[in-house]
């Protein structure tokens, strides 16, 4: 995070993160501790996190209404909402969805989330959305600078991105760029729901 400020001025770099997202990502560092206490004291709930298309099977041919959820290394008890966060923010990262529908994935998962907990009783309101917002942007918004600056200050991992992402090199630096602006939004939203 010490490096953030500076990133702007890297020729690769500052094509993902520019002054404006920096300055978003910073406050939001510094505020980190705040966010995590709000999260705990949200309603908790068992959450696989980390479910998205890599580690989920829906419709399987011998059972059409199941589904098969993988990888519980993460599961345990989460804020309310905390699950969306993967299942929106790990599809984006890995490409798992064109950038137009991001949106509407955010959108359908949201609802779909909500209406699950109402069939169960739950009565609850913004507690979905805030405990969405805000782990996102620390999972997804601060929680991706060191990993993108470890894949992008050099071009020593051009070909890992391919093996990983699928993408050439390029179209990865695009690509977290359009999804760190996505991330930005949620960080704003998160702040308004707050109060900040």
């Amino acid at each position: 995070m010490e490096m953030l400020p500076t990133a702007s001025s890297h020729p690769v770099v500052g094509r993902i993160f520019n002054p404006e997202l920096i300055d978003d990502l910073v406050e939001l560092w510094e505020q980190r501790e705040k966010l995590y206490r709000i999260l705990d004291q949200l309603p908790q709930t068992l959450c696989h996190n980390d479910v998205f298309p890599r580690n989920s099977f829906a419709n399987s041919l011998n059972r059409p209404n199941q589904s098969v959820a993988i990888d519980w290394a993460f599961c345990g008890p989460a804020p309310v909402g905390q699950e969306l966060s993967a299942l929106v923010g790990a599809s984006q990262i890995f490409r798992e969805g064109r950038l137009d529908c991001w949106d509407n994935l955010e959108r359908d998962c949201i609802d779909g989330y909500t209406e699950g907990l109402r069939e169960v009783g739950w009565s609850g309101s913004d507690e979905i959305l805030l405990g969405y917002f805000v782990s996102i942007a620390l999972r997804f918004g601060i929680g991706s600078v060191p990993p993108v600056l470890g894949l992008t200050l050099t071009d020593e991992h051009r070909d890992l991105i391919g093996r990983i992402f699928g993408c050439s090199y390029d179209e990865f630096v695009t690509h977290v760029a359009i999804g760190l602006r996505f991330q930005q939004r949620r960080i704003r939203q998160a702040k308004a729901l707050l109060g900040l």
